[in-house]
C-alpha cells in the first residue's frame, strides 16, 4: 500500500509546485483587486489536486497512470481582413510560439490534469504594435466515491488573449483588445439509482489589460439539475440556473434566471440532447428594459462509426456578455465533421451560421463561417496541420459588415512521458 501512495503523492506535489510556478508568471501583471480572487482559485485548484490523489489512492502502483507531457506548437496564420472591417481591409500575418507542459494522474477513483502554455504572438503587416505574451492554464480534476454514487469535479481555465470568441459562445464582437478571462467551475453529482442531482457553481471574470480597451466584468452562476433515466437510452431532466453579471463600467449589471426541460436519447449510432425553457433578465439600472424569451438548444452526435464523426449543434438564447446595450436574440447553428482518411491523416469540416437580432436597436446581423482542415501525424510525437476558412457578416448596419479569408499552418510537438496520456491538450486543429 505504501509503495503505491508515495509515488502518487510525490507526483501530485511536484505537479502542484510546477503549476504554481507557471501560473505565477501571469499573476504579476493583474490589478490588485483581482489578486485575492486569483490566489483563492489557485489554492483551491491545487488543494483539489492533492485531495484527488489521496482519495483515489490505489492498492498498487500498477493501478495509477501518470505522465508529464512537454508541448510545443508553432503556427502561422494569414488574414486578409485582420480587423474584420467593412472598408480599409488589412492583410496580416500572425506567428504564434506556444511552449508548455501538461501533467496527468489517474487512479481508480480520481483524476487530475494541469495544462499550461506560454503563448507568444507576433504580427506582421500592422501599422500598430499588437505583439503580446498570452497564457493558457487549464485544470481538470475530480473524484468519485467507492460506491460510485458521488462525483466531485473542479475545472479552472485561464486565458490571456485577443480572441473575442472566448468571451461568449454567442458573441458577435470582432474586437482585438487584449484581455484576461478566468472560468472557475466546481461541481457535485450524486446518483440515486436511475435519478441523479447535479449542483454546480461558475465564476467568470474578465479583465482588460488596457483601460479603455473594454469593460471588466464578473459573473457568478449557480446551477441545479435533476435527471431521471428511464432506461439506458432515454432520460428526462430539469435544469435551473441563476446568475448575476456585474460590470465595472457604465454598462448596467443584471440578474438572469433560466429554467429548461431536457430530453436525452442515446442510441447505438446517435446521441441526441434537446432542451427548451424560458429565460428572464432584469437590469439593475439605466435605460435598459427587462427582457425575457423562450430559449432552446439541440445537439446531435454520431458515435460508433469507424471513420467519421458528425456533430450538429443549435442554440437559441441571449448573449451573456455585452458592452453598453449590445444584447441580442441569437440563433446559432453549427456543424463539425471529423473523418479519418487513413490512420495518420484526419480531416475536419466546420461551419456555423448565427442570426443576431439586437434588443435595443434596429441592428440585425447574419454571421457565417466555414473551415476545412487536415492534420497529418508525421511521428508519434509530431503532427503537422493546416486549414483554410472564410468568415463573413451581413448587417443592416453597413459599418458592421465584413468578409475575411484566412489560412494557417501549425506544427505540434506532444511527447508524453509515463503511463498516462494527455487529456486536456487541444487538438491539432486548434489555433
Amino acid at each position: 500500500m505504501r509503495t503505491g501512495i508515495a509515488p502518487a503523492i510525490r507526483f501530485i506535489l511536484s505537479g502542484s509546485i510546477m503549476a504554481a510556478k507557471l501560473f505565477a508568471v501571469h499573476t504579476i501583471s493583474y490589478r490588485l483587486r483581482r489578486i485575492v480572487l486569483e490566489k483563492r482559485i489557485i489554492l483551491v485548484s491545487l488543494v483539489v489536486l492533492g485531495v484527488t490523489g489521496i482519495l483515489g489512492t490505489p492498492a498498487s502502483a500498477v493501478q495509477t497512470r501518470k505522465s508529464i507531457t512537454p508541448l510545443l506548437n508553432l503556427s502561422a496564420q494569414h488574414d486578409n481582413n485582420f480587423y474584420k472591417t467593412a472598408t480599409n481591409e488589412e492583410g496580416v500575418w500572425t506567428y504564434i510560439i506556444q511552449p508548455g507542459l501538461e501533467a496527468e494522474i489517474e487512479t481508480e477513483r480520481s483524476y487530475g490534469s494541469v495544462y499550461y502554455t506560454l503563448d507568444a504572438y507576433y504580427y506582421r503587416g500592422l501599422d500598430e504594435d499588437l505583439d503580446f505574451i498570452g497564457h493558457t492554464f487549464k485544470l481538470d480534476s475530480g473524484t468519485r466515491s467507492r460506491s460510485d454514487k458521488l462525483h466531485l469535479s473542479l475545472k479552472d481555465t485561464f486565458l490571456r488573449t485577443r480572441d473575442p470568441a472566448e468571451l461568449d459562445y454567442l458573441n458577435n464582437t470582432v474586437s482585438t483588445n487584449e484581455y484576461s478571462i478566468n472560468r472557475f467551475d466546481p461541481e457535485v453529482l450524486y446518483n440515486f439509482g436511475r435519478a441523479s442531482v447535479r449542483l454546480a457553481y461558475g465564476n467568470v471574470w474578465i479583465d482588460y489589460v488596457q483601460s479603455g480597451g473594454g469593460e471588466d466584468s464578473t459573473e457568478n452562476r449557480g446551477t441545479a439539475e435533476w435527471k431521471y433515466r428511464f432506461n439506458r437510452a432515454n432520460a428526462l431532466g430539469l435544469n435551473y440556473q441563476y446568475w448575476n453579471t456585474d460590470y465595472d463600467g457604465p454598462t448596467s449589471d443584471y440578474d438572469s434566471q433560466q429554467a429548461k426541460v431536457i430530453v436525452e436519447r442515446q442510441g447505438k449510432m446517435l446521441l441526441l440532447e434537446a432542451g427548451a425553457g424560458w429565460q428572464s433578465r432584469e437590469f439593475d439600472e439605466g435605460p435598459l428594459d427587462d427582457i425575457s424569451r423562450f430559449v432552446w438548444d439541440f445537439m446531435l452526435r454520431t458515435k460508433g462509426l469507424k471513420n467519421t464523426e458528425l456533430i450538429f449543434r443549435a442554440d437559441s438564447n441571449y448573449n451573456n456578455w455585452s458592452s453598453g446595450s449590445g444584447y441580442f436574440d441569437a440563433t446559432k447553428l453549427a456543424f463539425t465533421v471529423n473523418h479519418d482518411f487513413v490512420a495518420d491523416l484526419q480531416g475536419r469540416l466546420y461551419g456555423s451560421y448565427q442570426k443576431s437580432d439586437y434588443e435595443y436597436s434596429d441592428r440585425d446581423d447574419d454571421t457565417m463561417s466555414f473551415e476545412a482542415s487536415l492534420a497529418y501525424t508525421l511521428t508519434r510525437w509530431l503532427t503537422v496541420s493546416g486549414a483554410v476558412g472564410t468568415e463573413s457578416r451581413d448587417s443592416n448596419l453597413d459599418a458592421a459588415d465584413y468578409d475575411n479569408v484566412y489560412g494557417f499552418a501549425m506544427f505540434s510537438f506532444v511527447y508524453p512521458i509515463g503511463t498516462g496520456s494527455p487529456v486536456i491538450s487541444p487538438s491539432p486543429y486548434s489555433r
